[in-house]
């Protein structure tokens, strides 16, 4: 049996790329053949240099044109990670019309992860795309995994859209309990809760795609996706940083503020997907406001402390409350409070079983839902 996996997997983004190699891996243990769907109607883009003459914007503008070599580098990495490690098809499906009028074929087809039915992405050819509009259900499989519609609420206008492409599907899933139920409310179909891919593979399963980092010294490892309202995930990171006596080694995103760049020991500007999972394993502690790096987190058993995400929490607060660890997120920064958090490690013991139970839950939807 062949399936397509049609999913982000060409943006510069660690967790993007993660997911996507993760759950092809994942269905090829099962014993199929997998290929992502190379839609390649919006090719991810590096970092870009800013418009505006605010002077943060111009610092950043000049630490990015003095470090040209290694931002070229982040991209090359991507791209060469994707080429020797991610099977795609041969076809590179450059709009809908294409994918639509030869579309690549497939025993099943697999929509997710991450925000590919996020609502707002319907304005666009791709979100028609992640719903798996060019396939027929009666000649093909449409299964759904971990899926993320990256709001609490759809919009009305695009309600009856979405119901119409819900449908359609053989086996439903959600990577939150919003999303099931906002698939519940709309076709009265239960769908099932399943972990985002990446957890799919043990810390021992990435070891193949991993680049170890050259120091051995003690750090903090930081990657945020935003300073966090009122600049509070900053703070924390400050506070961590004198609290532990320890270097900050920052990665950092597509997107960044420029005061990153003032506070940290070491900036990681070159670092690909296998150096992002070397620096994560290797880490004494992380911080981070991001889905992937909390995932990461989990999965190499670090010590780690975040704030909320200002747009996108829903998925952090989901998979932190699964676990009973959100403490670990915090709102305000008191060096009393970060005191007793850092004391307190956090018992994997406990943990490591809960997670499990939900690997090995999200497990037996997937394999079921490419049997049936």
């Amino acid at each position: 049996m062949e399936v397509g996996i049609i999913t982000i997997h060409n943006h510069l983004n660690y967790g993007a790329v993660l997911q996507a190699y993760a759950l092809n891996k994942a269905v090829q243990k099962m014993g199929y053949q997998c290929q992502i769907i190379n839609c390649n109607f919006e090719p991810g883009k590096g970092r870009q240099f800013s418009t505006s003459k605010h002077m943060g914007e111009q610092i950043k503008n000049l630490y990015l044109g003095w470090h040209w070599a290694a931002n070229k580098r982040y991209r090359e990495k991507f791209l060469d990670f994707e080429r020797q490690h991610i099977p795609i098809t041969d076809t590179a499906y450059k709009n809908l019309g294409q994918l639509t009028s030869k579309p690549p074929r497939f025993d099943a087809y697999i929509a997710g992860s991450d925000q590919v039915w996020h609502p707002l992405l319907l304005e666009r050819q791709i979100g028609k795309a992640f719903h798996l509009c060019f396939v027929s259900p009666e000649k093909s499989r449409l299964i759904a995994y971990a899926p993320s519609f990256g709001v609490n609420e759809i919009p009305g206008r695009y309600l009856e859209e979405i119901k119409k492409y819900l449908l359609r599907y053989h086996a439903l899933s959600a990577r939150e309990r919003k999303g099931q139920e906002i698939i519940f409310a709309l076709t009265g179909m239960k769908a099932e809760h399943v972990v985002d891919p990446t957890f799919l593979l043990s810390a021992a399963e990435y070891e193949p795609v991993l680049q170890s980092p050259s120091y051995s010294d003690e750090y903090i490892l930081v990657y945020p996706m935003e300073l966090g309202e009122d600049g509070v995930f900053l703070s924390l990171v400050k506070e961590v940083k004198k609290q532990l006596s320890l270097p900050i080694i920052c990665v950092l995103p597509r997107s960044f503020s420029y005061r990153w760049l003032l506070i940290s020991d070491k900036v990681v500007l070159d670092a690909g997907p296998k150096e992002f999972l070397g620096l994560c394993k290797h880490s004494s502690l992380i911080c981070t406001n991001s889905f992937h790096g909390t995932a990461f987190s989990l999965i190499y058993q670090k010590d780690f402390l975040g704030v909320p995400h200002t747009q996108t929490n829903s998925r952090i607060y989901g998979i932190l409350e699964r676990l009973d660890l959100c403490r670990r997120q915090i709102t305000s920064v008191n060096s009393t409070r970060i005191r007793e958090i850092l004391q307190e490690r956090i018992d994997y013991s406990q943990v490591t079983p809960v997670l499990q139970g939900c690997i090995q839950q999200s497990l037996k939807y997937l394999k079921n839902a490419l049997d049936s």
